[in-house]
């Protein structure tokens, strides 16, 4: 670390950070200065590491950012921050990016065997079920595939659905026309369980998740058993759906 520099060499502390300075294979990283050989050594390690996980998990967006980091840790003995830091480093420079989390290689998209086709194949049922959509067990006894959690994922990357429950979603079309419904409604007074299910005929097992999801979403405010639309409770004028 450059504290301690001075103490190293014996030198006082300008003179040694402009001898270390001066040093081409020596770069300042986080207060240290790090040979390059090393800082590249992590930079190879991690770029490979998104490289095989791409191949290996074609379905999968990209990689836990901490699980690249510690195999990266694990793998060559890097301190944790130098791994940290050369991760972001290659994040500014976009050889890498981030999505939700995961770290990925630009312009990778997953993918499924039979490729979009089955994408628009599992979209379709789910728009075809309206609001009351099955599961995803349910839905991968339909189509006859195990992986449909992987095709679910990547159309809700599209935005095509949404993950309105951890083992449900709703294709899109489906809530824009209970966000209608929704606004209507509350545009009038209090929504209320009982006169969304009236007026959409469908039961407590998908309406009850389908108000939570517009709570969070941030279009309602529970007040009791009913809900506000937010833009009431606060006067302010009506948002445009999520």
């Amino acid at each position: 670390a450059e504290p301690a520099l001075p103490l190293l060499l014996g030198l006082p502390p300008a003179d040694a950070v402009r001898v270390t300075g001066a040093m081409p294979d020596l770069r300042p990283i986080e207060g240290h200065r790090v040979p390059a050989g090393v800082a590249d050594a992590v930079a190879t390690e991690l770029l490979e590491r998104v490289r095989r996980h791409h191949r290996d998990h074609r379905s999968e967006p990209g990689i836990s950012a901490e699980t690249l980091r510690q195999a990266v840790r694990d793998a060559l003995r890097a301190p944790p921050w130098l791994v940290r830091a050369v991760l972001d480093e290659l994040m500014a420079a976009r050889k890498l990016e981030s999505v939700e989390g995961a770290v990925r290689l630009p312009g990778f998209r997953p993918a499924v065997s039979g490729g979009g086709a089955e994408v628009d194949r599992v979209v379709a049922l789910l728009e075809r079920a309206g609001l009351a959509p099955p599961s995803v067990g349910e839905l991968a006894a339909q189509v006859g595939r195990d992986d449909v959690a992987a095709i679910l994922r990547i159309a809700a990357g599209e935005r095509r659905v949404v993950m309105v429950q951890r083992d449900r979603y709703w294709a899109a079309a489906a809530l824009d026309r209970f966000v209608a419904v929704l606004r209507e409604i509350g545009r009038e007074g209090e929504i209320t369980p009982a006169g969304l299910r009236d007026r959409l005929g469908i039961t407590r097992k998908y309406l009850i998740p389908l108000l939570e999801w517009a709570d969070a979403a941030g279009l309602t405010v529970r007040t009791g058993d009913a809900r506000v639309l937010r833009e009431r409770s606060a006067g302010r004028p009506p948002e445009a759906s999520p």
